[in-house]
């Protein structure tokens, strides 16, 4: 159940339906409050929505289940970028990519932390 639930909030989040994609990963979490993947589908649609604070939230929930998450790390780098709090931001994409072996992920955080370090 909650991997339809799943697929159908990956498909609003490609639409740009933030409401209905968080509607169907907040569906997921009433069921299993464990379930990272939800927290991080919620977390990036509360980013891609512009609503920082949200995914703050969300981001820090998802790191209690599992600190050691690099996509969770980075997204909370990307949440901290937008909010313009650009310590941490390079904080946390610094942990992304102790841990992270995804060659994209690397390649992204990289670049975002350069950009912030050239800012200030």
């Amino acid at each position: 159940m909650t991997e339809a639930y799943n697929n159908l909030g990956k498909i609003f989040l490609e639409l740009k339906d933030y409401e209905k994609a968080e509607r169907q990963f907040t569906k997921i979490l009433a069921i299993d409050k464990k379930d990272i993947f939800a927290y991080l589908n919620l977390g990036t649609t509360y980013l891609e929505w512009n609503k920082y604070n949200n995914a703050e939230e969300i981001l820090k929930q998802a790191m209690e289940i599992d600190s050691a998450n690099p996509y969770g790390l980075y997204l909370l780098g990307l949440t901290y970028e937008k909010m313009n709090r650009s310590d941490d931001a390079i904080l946390y994409l610094q942990k992304a990519l102790e841990i992270s072996r995804d060659p994209e992920l690397i390649k992204n955080a990289t670049s975002i932390i350069e950009n912030l370090k050239k800012k200030s």
